[in-house]
């Protein structure tokens, strides 16, 4: 985890706050010095990087997220606000680098495979802004 301690810049002029269901959402991102690429057959070369906050009450859970995309998916946007296009997976970390566990992510849809209670609040908040693809349509009819 050192090297990858190493190789990050954040970005603390660029914080995004999202207020959402009685949460504040702080989300920082988090650019690499030296651009890692994987070899994948599931995943695209790029990694993202940021660091997101959840705020409820007097509680406050921060993460640190790796996100590998998916081939034929956008990357990672850098929001959570804006996941409808992005399927993957969030490697998750504590913020002294300790790994916490994944996200696995469809088309902005979250699921928490490990059910880790530490992932949670994530898993949640990330789902407050996902967008059925099928929901019903409503129609006014004027007569």
């Amino acid at each position: 985890m050192q090297n990858f301690a190493k190789n990050v810049a954040v970005n603390w002029e660029a914080i995004n706050t999202i207020e959402k269901d009685g949460l504040t959402i702080y989300e920082i991102p988090i650019s690499e010095i030296n651009q890692t690429t994987i070899a994948s057959n599931l995943f695209q070369e790029q990694l993202k990087y940021g660091l997101i906050a959840v705020k409820k009450g007097d509680e406050m859970h921060s993460y640190l997220i790796e996100a590998y995309s998916s081939v034929n998916h956008s990357l990672y946007a850098n929001t959570i606000q804006n996941l409808g296009q992005f399927t993957g997976t969030l490697n998750v970390y504590e913020l002294n680098g300790k790994s916490v566990g994944q996200l696995v992510v469809f088309n902005g849809k979250s699921t928490n495979p490990s059910s880790n209670n530490y992932l949670t609040p994530l898993d949640e908040t990330i789902n407050l802004f996902y967008v059925s693809k099928k929901q019903p349509v409503d129609y006014l009819l004027v007569t």
